[in-house]
């Protein structure tokens, strides 16, 4: 009879109990000895002669201290004393729960199931440790802290990912209070622990692995007004953006530059025209002085910068003085500027002119690149004088000023101011 079917070895009872005086048989002797040997033959052999036919259940599991298999690959138990170093093939059917650090040698894994935790923000602090999923998502609309686990219960490669879909702005600090980095919304960081010593931000690795508010077909639309630091733009179609900020931008396809553009002046290459100011005088001016103010014609700048040039062009339509000279000059505040050296007694001027007639009138201009120096606002006036001794110089007019068809006719003067990067 032997083993029951449950595990119970039954001894053959024929011929039993033997007592004093009994005689054997031979018949229930043989049959004894037939069920123990059956029953010694489908036991488990310490010493590996016998082969298991069905699958063994340990109620308490089972201790082994096996060193015939420590250095064979494909024999013996996956649990040795001696056989440290050496790969096994693992067969697991459920689930396999591993306490402690196992090293796995270019596994292959179909998928994988990575933790993960959802966390509101609500301006608080989540703290990680050891035991924190990986993943770590974060949704809401306002601000949150997230402190990394201390690395001393870590081991370095351990990871953590951290994705903002909430609205507002993520701050991940080491366990020491150190700034590891910011997450903003829609995008997702990974944090590496790469050191065990420190509680400061060098134990970390920080890199920016997605964004999720990429949108669009056929082309990456970013939303919630991202920032782009130092980006390649290789033939880019701005299209028609409500604002647009280049900094230190280069190699701009004209094309793509359409509507109003606003490109900061201190960029400007040197001679470019950083602004321009003009004052047109109409009417007539007449004075007997010998030198004064020309009511009218003047023009103020305010250079964007102190290195800036002022590019100054005066023309005057008609100056006119019944047989008598006159001299024209510019000042710059109150100082004369653009004028001739000083000889003698002799007066000093930008231009001057002579005319023998009452009907006569003389026209010209004059430009000087001026440096004023400074960030301020300046004026340029436009000065007129006399050299006859008490004679009216007339400007836009003639002297006669005859009031007829073909004569005499009424001018036009300008001041125009230009500002010149320098």
């Amino acid at each position: 009879m032997s083993y029951n079917g449950s595990g119970t070895f039954n001894i053959n009872t024929t011929g039993q109990p033997v007592v004093a005086g009994t005689v054997i048989s031979s018949s229930a002797f043989n049959s004894l000895t037939n069920d123990l040997a059956t029953g010694l033959t489908t036991a488990i052999t310490k010493d590996g002669q016998t082969t298991t036919t069905a699958r063994i259940t340990f109620a308490q599991g089972f201790t082994s201290s096996l060193v015939t298999d420590s250095s064979s690959v494909s024999t013996g138990s996956i649990i040795t004393d001696g056989g440290v170093g050496i790969a096994k093939n693992l067969y697991v059917g459920g689930t396999l729960n591993v306490t402690g650090g196992t090293s796995f040698t270019n596994p292959t894994i179909n998928n994988i199931k990575m933790g993960y935790s959802t966390t509101a923000t609500a301006a608080g602090t989540t703290t990680l440790t050891v035991a924190s999923n990986y993943r770590q998502f974060f949704t809401g609309s306002t601000t949150q802290t997230i402190v990394l686990p201390v690395t001393s219960t870590l081991v370095t490669g351990m990871a953590y990912e951290i994705e903002n879909n909430s609205t507002g702005l993520l701050t991940v600090n080491s366990s020491g209070g150190n700034l590891v980095g910011t997450i903003p919304a829609g995008v997702c960081a990974h944090a590496v622990c790469i050191g065990t010593t420190l509680t400061t931000a060098a134990d970390w690795d920080w890199d920016y692995i997605s964004t999720t508010t990429i949108t669009g077909t056929g082309a990456n639309v970013l939303g919630t007004s991202p920032t782009i630091t130092s980006p390649t733009l290789v033939t880019p179609a701005l299209g028609t953006p409500s604002a647009l900020v280049l900094t230190n931008a280069t190699g701009l396809p004209a094309a793509q530059l359409t509507g109003t553009q606003t490109i900061p002046k201190a960029t400007l290459p040197t001679g470019s025209v950083l602004q321009v100011v003009q004052t047109a005088k109409t009417d007539t001016f007449s004075t007997s002085s010998a030198y004064t103010s020309v009511t009218g014609l003047s023009a103020s700048i305010t250079p964007t910068s102190a290195t800036s040039k002022i590019l100054l062009t005066v023309s005057f339509g008609g100056l006119s003085a019944n047989n008598s000279s006159f001299k024209m000059g510019v000042y710059r505040g109150a100082t004369p500027i653009y004028v001739g050296d000083a000889a003698g007694s002799r007066p000093q001027a930008s231009a001057q002119g002579q005319l023998s007639a009452s009907f006569a009138a003389l026209f010209g201009a004059f430009s000087y690149l001026d440096s004023p120096a400074t960030t301020s606002s300046t004026t340029y006036q436009v000065y007129l004088g006399s050299n006859g001794g008490g004679v009216t110089v007339y400007l836009n007019r003639t002297d006669r000023d005859n009031n007829a068809a073909g004569e005499d006719a009424r001018t036009a003067s300008s001041i125009i101011l230009m500002e010149i990067a320098a």
